[in-house]
């Protein structure tokens, strides 16, 4: 798309799909590759890794200083109502169900 990165387009073009990625480095030495998946059964486990959020401090170990959670509500359904003087008996009222709520609760 005009103006867009070519790092913005390919993850948006996956996000549709479903597909993620990530950045594998070697344990030793200076092997690096980009891994797709789109199932988290193509993820290894990861070892443990300290949280130090005081980023004045030096560390000889990597390190994780800041992390951050987010997620997106939407609407579990929705309904309209419409009304016409040229037709009034029709009846312009609409509603309809999220399919997949991505385990949000409906109320």
């Amino acid at each position: 798309q005009y103006g867009e990165s070519d790092l913005a387009f390919l993850t948006r073009l996956w996000s549709e799909e479903g597909i993620f990625y990530f950045d594998w480095h070697a344990p030793q030495g200076a092997a690096q590759k980009l891994v797709l998946c789109d199932d988290v059964a193509g993820v290894s486990t990861l070892g443990e890794m300290p949280f130090n959020p005081n980023t004045d401090t030096e560390v000889s170990t990597m390190c994780i200083s800041s992390f951050r959670y987010r997620a997106r509500t939407g609407p579990s359904s929705v309904e309209t109502q419409d009304y016409t003087f040229k037709t009034p008996g029709w009846p312009g009222y609409y509603n309809r169900a999220a399919e997949n709520l991505n385990g949000q609760r409906t109320q």
